[in-house]
Parts: C-alpha cells; structure tokens; sequence
C-alpha cells in the first residue's frame, strides 16, 4: 500500500461510508484542507394547547440547516511554508460542494461567523458556521 493511502476493513459485509477526504469538499473564498463537517437540520416548532392544556395542534415553520466547517489553513502554491488565510466574510453567501451528494451540498449557504484559532504548537485553523433557510433558495 502507498504512504497515505487509506486502507478500508470490513467485517460480515458492513458497509462503512468514511468521513472526510482530502478533495470531498470545497467552500467558496474558504482555502485550506478541511477536517470536519457538523450538519444539522432544524424547525421552529409552537404547540397549541387547549383550555385543559392537552396538546391540541403542533405547529412547524422556518426549516433551516447549520453547518460547522473546520479547515486548516493550507496552500500547495505556498514557496515559503507558510500559506495566507482566506475565509468567506460574515453574511455572504457560500457554495458547498460535497461528494457522494451530502446534504451539506447547496450553494445558499450564509455565512454567520468565523473563528480563527492560532498557536505556537499547531497550524492555524479556521472554523465556520453556516446557516441556510430551506425555504430561501437563493
């Protein structure tokens, strides 16, 4: 096996779908080589009582999804070692692209914050976290 190849193991034919590869995702103005996704889908929910206060109704609205993306600051252009941080700016509007067609794939993605982590012991790191309307498509 090549240095860096990933080796996959399976026993009794499971079937395992593996995280993060080193091309599964791009951001838009986000460069760097990406160490995680956190995706979630959410609703605001109002519960309607009646006057004896048993659920009557539930009411469901606003779907939206969040995703938190962490990716280390990284360029292979880079002569001198060290690669300039480049992040997508709060309120613009993103592109995800996922392979193996991951939800988290969708070019409607608002950029909420960023956070940017530097230490003498590891290389910079750059969080960010998205949010998406699903009833807003562009």
């Amino acid at each position: 096996m090549s240095a860096g190849a990933t080796q996959y193991h399976a026993s009794s034919g499971v079937n395992l779908r593996w995280g993060l590869g080193s091309s599964a995702i791009t951001v838009t103005n986000a460069t760097g080589t990406f160490q995680s996704i956190d995706y979630d889908e959410n609703v605001e929910k109002n519960e309607i009582r009646d006057q004896r206060g048993t659920m009557a109704a539930v009411v469901f609205y606003n779907p939206t999804a969040t995703a938190t993306i962490e990716y280390i600051v990284s360029d292979g252009s880079a002569v001198n070692g060290s690669a300039t941080i480049t992040k997508p700016d709060q309120g613009t509007n993103v592109t995800v692209t996922a392979a193996s067609g991951d939800n988290v794939a969708s070019t409607n993605w608002l950029v909420e914050s960023t956070t940017q982590k530097e230490m003498n012991t590891d290389a910079v790191k750059v969080t960010l976290k998205l949010i998406r309307y699903l009833n807003i498509l562009s």
